[in-house]
């Protein structure tokens, strides 16, 4: 069971608003080997670690801030060497995004610029706007866009970064 805010969560009702088959499927076997891992890493963690893991605005903050703590890595290191790295990024990521206003979805960013969706993926593909990959998908910071579409200066300077190509 899990809890955000006064809303409480089953595994159950997660899980069903999976359909039937193999996603649903998946979805119970990761729930089944990263639960436990939680289980120990809040075990470790201090009162004051817990407190300051819920100031993040949002669930991916909340537990990458757990996560990155040092308490929590001393069980998570002896696990995955690399686990710390993974979550300091998705703390830094979540962190910029925050600072940047948020970030929209391609079908809000779409929405926005009463354009197609496919077209907002050319635009980001092309170095036109600014996105973060999100597992499969991508975020736009909501800072590069006015009310009017995308700020004037922004294009220009969305030129794609490729290692070497400035020192």
């Amino acid at each position: 069971m899990s809890t955000h805010g006064s809303a409480t969560t089953s595994i159950d009702e997660i899980l069903s608003g999976l359909p039937d088959g193999e996603r649903r499927s998946l979805a119970e076997a990761v729930l089944g080997r990263t639960l436990p891992l939680l289980r120990r890493v809040l075990e470790a963690a201090t009162p004051g670690e817990l407190k300051e893991s819920l100031t993040a605005p949002t669930d991916v903050g909340t537990l990458s801030r757990l996560l990155a703590d040092a308490a929590a890595q001393t069980e998570i290191r002896k696990l995955d060497p690399l686990a710390e790295a993974f979550a300091r990024g998705a703390h830094a990521k979540d962190e910029l995004l925050r600072r940047a206003g948020g970030a929209w979805t391609a079908d809000e960013v779409a929405d926005h610029l009463h354009v197609t969706r496919q077209a907002v993926n050319k635009r980001r593909k092309a170095g036109a706007l600014l996105a973060v990959e999100a597992g499969s998908n991508f975020l736009y910071p909501r800072c590069q866009f006015s009310e009017a579409g995308v700020l004037e200066h922004l294009p220009g300077s969305c030129r794609r970064w490729t290692p070497g190509a400035d020192g």
